[in-house]
């Protein structure tokens, strides 16, 4: 009786590389006075031995009045300018900025939101939303009237109103501008549950009458 020997070969394909990768260098929130042009910087990584292109997106331009925008890779792409490719060298990384030109007369804040893509397979995608906000002066933040503590905190946020006495809309958002938790403070002196935030960086956002407070809040 003949016996066979039967071999299979099985192949386990190997796990490949992330060929493209986007980091944000700066905050994604940038503060400044009135007039000031505000500049966040970001890095385009090409972790393949080829050359590649990235696609530049501008999906939203949520920005006062007397604001613009614009943006910079490989060459710099204009306030109304919504598309933008730029190349990434073989191992290497490319810079790309966001430039928020602000203006008027009055404190405002603005964002974009912004999708940056490998050309060469879309699956390697990152949307961020980019936020900058102005004051009239130097002073004119550090003595408002609305402040939030601690930062960084654990499980709990205290919210101070001193400045008058109308209830506070506090909005809590991810680096991608979902809003995640919202609640109204009435007292001078309230507190805000974060303990179901997992820890991380977040924007935190309060509102009171007509003055509005606008930071980073980190959960620990």
């Amino acid at each position: 009786m003949k016996k066979w020997l039967v071999i299979v070969f099985c192949y386990l394909g190997a796990v490949q590389a992330q060929v493209f990768q986007y980091q944000n260098v700066s905050d994604t929130i940038v503060s400044g006075i009135t007039g000031d042009e505000l500049i966040i910087d970001c890095n385009m990584i090409n972790n393949s031995a080829s050359n590649i292109f990235v696609e530049i997106f501008r999906l939203e331009n949520n920005l006062p009045a007397g604001w613009d925008m614009y943006f910079c890779a490989d060459i710099c792409y204009g306030p109304s300018d919504n598309y933008g490719v730029g190349q990434v060298l073989a191992g290497a990384q490319q810079s790309l900025s966001l430039h928020f030109l602000t203006g008027g007369t009055t404190a405002a804040q603005g964002n974009v939101l912004l999708k940056v893509r490998n050309y060469a397979d879309s699956s390697e995608v990152y949307t961020y939303r980019y936020y900058a906000e102005t004051t009239l002066s130097e002073i004119e933040h550090s003595s408002a009237g609305l402040a939030f503590y601690p930062n960084p905190c654990n499980d709990l946020i205290n919210i101070e109103n001193t400045n008058n006495q109308q209830p506070v809309l506090v909005e809590i958002y991810d680096l991608r501008g979902s809003l995640l938790q919202q609640e109204w403070i009435s007292n001078d002196l309230g507190t805000i549950d974060v303990n179901g935030l997992a820890a991380g960086q977040y924007l935190i956002k309060m509102i009171s009458g007509r003055e509005v407070i606008f930071d980073k809040l980190i959960k620990h």
